[in-house]
């Protein structure tokens, strides 16, 4: 009786040192760069995530486009602008307006095809297309910044062209090739999404996991 208290007591200590480090697949837990365990996000909390991340950009891309808007009918537009200018700005509305489209896809998509369940495929949906939204916002900002700084600065310089590569370029390195940099080193780890031992997997029930 006293051994098998002493095993029991053994096994317990044991038990936290076999929890460190990395889990196996089967509870899709995993290790960040500090060591410490981290969980899957439930689908239910890694929908509500992908859905507000997607008010945010919405937030910016619509206010961008209503500033965009009232420019149209201001007397600067109609007088300092030349011809080809307010084709630019034209096209740069154009492509605010795709952005938005972009945006608010994963909601048309989830309120349609999937309107009493989650899936990763929504939360697959909402990422891509922020992502892909961002394209058209970023040269959309860019041909206006160009505009602007025309105005500012006067025809005939430079500046405003360099100005908006610049903005453009710096756009580009935050919300494109970071983010894809930093995925990379992550699965180079293990750690990134495709090595995410979760992802894909289809749930037995998806009705369960029903927004509610």
């Amino acid at each position: 009786m006293a051994d098998a208290d002493r095993r029991g007591r053994e096994q317990a200590e044991e038990g936290p040192e076999r929890d460190r480090g990395s889990v196996g697949p089967e509870t899709g837990a995993r290790t960040n760069d500090e060591g410490a365990r981290e969980q899957p996000e439930p689908l239910k909390d890694a929908t509500r995530t992908a859905l507000l991340e997607g008010r945010v950009v919405l937030t910016s891309i619509t206010t961008l486009f209503g500033f965009q808007l009232n420019v149209v009918f201001t007397e600067t537009f109609g007088t300092k602008l030349s011809e080809l200018e307010r084709r630019i700005h034209l096209g740069a509305l154009a492509l605010s307006a795709v952005a938005i489209g972009i945006v608010m896809l994963p909601s048309a998509y989830g309120r349609q095809a999937e309107p009493r369940q989650v899936s990763r495929r929504f939360i697959r949906l909402t990422s891509r297309s922020l992502t892909i939204a961002m394209a058209p916002m970023l040269v959309s900002i860019a041909l206006d910044f160009d505009l602007i700084a025309t105005l500012i600065v006067g025809r005939g310089h430079a500046l405003p062209e360099v100005f908006a590569m610049v903005l453009a370029l710096y756009f580009a390195v935050l919300w494109f090739v970071f983010p894809r940099v930093r995925a990379r080193q992550l699965e180079k780890h293990g750690k990134g999404p495709a090595n995410d031992p979760s992802r894909d997997r289809p749930s037995a029930n998806p009705r369960r996991h029903a927004m509610s």
